[in-house]
């Protein structure tokens, strides 16, 4: 995997998605630990386009065997500790925002900003998170998840209203926890 990562744009698991998709090019790894469901690889990047000297180190989680893009070495403890299997939302990303938790029979959806479980006979309203992906609900009404197919479908809703940008002012802080290492003190 060394040799494969050297200085290439990669599908997975050496890209190091940003805002936008646009990956990172991997010149090095220079460390890979496996924690049995994720790895941690300590990366060289080139961050010239940012300013930088062109060689930073980073340190990004990625699921194991698959290779998808997790996020921090934090997020994926934070996950693994609620045994949180993260997957992508679809096949054609490699970045992962859902994941099935067995512990508690419950599909989690998240981003950097915040995350969710969806379960059986869990209620679901027109004013939560994600709901704008689904037939409308009427105001005041409610909607009982019946099997995890919707529990999953409302993960998916979730992750994807919690990644937009809202504000036109809003940077990600590159400092301090994320939401995710955050709603698991």
């Amino acid at each position: 995997m060394l040799a494969e990562a050297r200085g290439k744009k990669l599908d997975k698991p050496s890209v190091v998605p940003r805002r936008g998709d646009n990956p990172l090019t991997v010149l090095d790894v220079v460390k890979v630990v496996n924690y049995g469901t994720y790895e941690v690889h300590t990366e060289l990047v080139d961050d010239s386009e940012f300013g930088g000297d062109g060689a930073l180190e980073m340190e990004v989680a990625y699921t194991v065997p698959d290779g998808y893009y997790i996020g921090t070495p934090e997020d994926a403890k934070a996950l693994a500790k609620r045994g949180i299997q993260p997957e992508p939302i679809s096949e054609d990303s490699n970045i992962c925002s859902i994941g099935f938790s067995p512990q508690d029979n419950k599909w989690y959806g998240w981003s950097h900003r915040a995350l969710y479980g969806f379960g059986v006979g869990d209620e679901v309203d027109s004013g939560d998170a994600g709901s704008e992906y689904f037939d409308p609900i009427a105001e005041g009404e409610t909607v009982i998840l019946t099997n995890l197919d919707e529990a999953k479908e409302r993960a998916i809703g979730f992750a994807r209203s919690v990644a937009i940008k809202k504000e036109s002012s809003y940077e990600p802080s590159s400092t301090g926890l994320s939401s995710l290492q955050k709603s698991f003190l």
